[in-house]
């Protein structure tokens, strides 16, 4: 099966991974036009496209938006399946598909009895959202950008300043995020608090990460800039939600920017070189971390998937921001 060697952000996976999933799996070709599955439907499978695309679009009072499209090899279908909720969009043929279809349940059942698949697995697909997030990000950039590329200036810059966690108060707030008693002790011994004050940016679009972090208290608004149009929300984050770890782990800039909301907020900051140490995929990753990274960035994804269809919805049905591209 040749879409599982060469599928985006899979190429790890071994030939014991490749027989897991095709034990769970079955070739379903599709015609053009018809849909995998419906907006709205319940379902965990998982798909690989071996030839054909396919496209991820919602229907609205202005006709079909497209989210993304997918052609060989790729896959979709990822976000039911690590999160569990019903799908994000139609899914419909653009033109005739052969697809590798993996039943959700029987692939949950293989990583229950097998770490070393669940841990590959989980990075390809974690690998898969975030390229999927950074491209909605970029999407919402160009939706209602102008040609007037607007004065928007970054406030002044100031290093936050550390803030007071006794080592029992991190371990409960690394331990509400799931995580094994080892890895709670290993971050909370590694990681510094820091207070931000309202409003107070903690790192800019672009700018490499060094650090990944968990909010502590308060709330940390993700953002991006539009041109001509000033700072967008993406989400506001609260206790216990993980952000910055796209950018730390697949060493790249920042795709968004992050700065306290107005009541300000204490974040937990943990080196980049710790958290590579629990998420190594040639090494025992920590399946627990893994699995939080995909359901945060999954929920992200889904939100910012909204609010895009929204936009186009208010544009009464203008544009389509730009050229979708593929991994």
């Amino acid at each position: 099966m040749n879409v599982l060697h060469s599928a985006f952000g899979l190429d790890h996976l071994v030939p014991e991974h490749h027989i897991r999933i095709e034990q769970s799996a079955r070739w379903l070709r599709v015609p053009a036009g018809t849909a995998v599955y419906g907006h709205e439907d319940v379902g965990e499978d998982l798909f690989f496209v071996e030839a054909g695309e396919v496209s991820l679009r919602r229907t609205t009072v202005y006709g079909d938006f497209v989210l993304q499209r997918i052609a060989a090899p790729g896959l979709f279908g990822e976000l039911s399946l690590i999160d569990r909720k019903r799908r994000a969009a139609d899914a419909v043929a653009t033109r005739d598909i052969e697809l590798l279809s993996v039943d959700g349940e029987k692939l949950q059942r293989q990583m229950s009895v097998d770490q070393s698949f669940a841990v590959a697995l989980h990075w390809g697909l974690w690998r898969n959202l975030a390229h999927r997030l950074r491209e909605i990000n970029s999407r919402m950039a160009r939706f209602t950008a102008s040609e007037d590329s607007g004065s928007f200036t970054e406030p002044a810059r100031h290093q936050p300043a550390l803030h007071e966690l006794s080592i029992d108060q991190k371990r409960a707030l690394l331990r509400e995020l799931g995580l094994s008693n080892m890895e709670v002790n290993y971050l909370a011994s590694l990681s510094t608090a820091v207070e931000l004050e309202p409003n107070q940016v903690l790192f800019t679009q672009e700018e490499h990460a060094g650090f990944v972090y968990v909010v502590s208290s308060g709330r940390v608004m993700i953002s991006t800039l539009i041109p001509g149009a000033g700072l967008e929300a993406l989400a506001f984050l609260a206790r216990g939600q993980l952000f910055g770890e796209m950018a730390a782990i697949e060493q790249l800039p920042r795709s968004a920017r992050a700065s306290a909301a107005e009541e300000g907020a204490v974040v937990l900051a943990i080196p980049r070189e710790v958290l590579d140490k629990l998420l190594d995929v040639k090494r025992a990753s920590s399946i627990r971390l893994l699995q939080l990274a995909c359901r945060q960035l999954a929920e992200r994804l889904r939100e910012s998937q909204e609010k895009l269809v929204g936009w186009f919805i208010l544009a009464g049905g203008q544009g389509q921001a730009g050229p979708l591209s593929e991994p």
